[in-house]
């Protein structure tokens, strides 16, 4: 059986189609799973690194934009739908799942045409432009939380949870040892030490950058009793390594984080952004977290 997920731009749209390929397949060895996303998301990064074959289509959003703006976004749909439609017939996939994100549309778009069953995954409570009209032409729309149950087609919406990767459950299935009540309930906290795990998304988040950037000073009286790790994003990265790094902090600092699971295992307290996919993911890995 094939199976194509489409989607991504950022890791809250492309982590639950990891997770859902990660389980199907599982259950198969005959099993096949083909990623389709753009060239400037996550998943182009991402996923090569996991094994996964993925191809890329044009998209872009039109909401928002000037009429040129808008005008070179419907030109792009365009282009990517007949992109789409040469990618499905020579994959021939079963069924499609849209995940989030504006490459999620030619390809369902165009699946309608094929005839190809084709079925949608909301992470947030609030769905974006591109899920709640894809709604509209899928056999079945999946969500996270009921919240967003009010915005998809009360007949064939499903509520599903947002699902989680490999990793993280291996996380959850194998939690620290430590008594999380005299030891903060991470490895680094039987040393005596606590770890400080900050990110804002897998693009990163500029005001939580900054905003550490600006502490930092304020963290240096911690001394070897607090380490960081931060994800920054590629804009902010040098910036926010520069500031720990003036302040004497003693700071692991990268752009995107490819091991989570490691990094929640060792963290006493989290600093995030409260997307979908990160609330599940912390909820799920019991860490605290502001």
């Amino acid at each position: 059986m094939k199976m194509l997920i489409a989607g991504g731009g950022t890791g809250g749209h492309l982590f639950p189609g990891i997770a859902v390929a990660e389980e199907f397949l599982s259950r198969s060895p005959d099993n096949e799973v083909l990623f389709v996303g753009t060239e400037r998301g996550v998943e182009a990064k991402v996923l090569p690194k996991l094994g996964y074959r993925v191809e890329f289509v044009a998209a872009a959003g039109v909401r928002g934009k000037s009429l040129i703006g808008q005008l070179k976004g419907i030109g792009g749909l365009m282009y990517g739908y007949s992109q789409a439609r040469q990618i499905l017939l020579k994959f021939k996939p079963d069924l499609i799942l849209g995940v989030g994100g504006y490459a999620s549309a030619p390809i369902v778009l165009a699946s309608r045409g094929l005839l190809i069953p084709r079925f949608v995954h909301e992470q947030n409570a609030i769905p974006g432009m591109t899920n709640k009209l894809l709604s509209r032409i899928a056999v079945q729309a999946f969500i996270s939380i009921e919240e967003s149950r009010r915005f998809f087609p009360k007949e064939t919406t499903l509520l599903t949870g947002n699902p989680l990767r490999k990793q993280i459950l291996d996380e959850v299935a194998n939690p620290p040892s430590i008594p999380p009540l005299t030891k903060g309930g991470s490895e680094h906290g039987e040393q005596g030490g606590f770890h400080l795990l900050v990110f804002g998304g897998s693009l990163g988040a500029h005001s939580i950058n900054m905003a550490m950037a600006a502490a930092a000073p304020l963290l240096e009286k911690f001394g070897s009793r607090l380490t960081v790790t931060h994800q920054t994003g590629e804009k902010d990265f040098a910036e926010v390594s520069a500031a720990y790094s003036r302040a004497g902090v003693e700071a692991k600092v990268m752009p995107f984080i490819d091991n989570m699971a490691a990094e929640y295992r060792a963290a006493d307290l989290i600093i995030c952004r409260a997307g979908a996919t990160t609330i599940a993911e912390v909820t799920a890995c019991g860490k605290p977290c502001i």
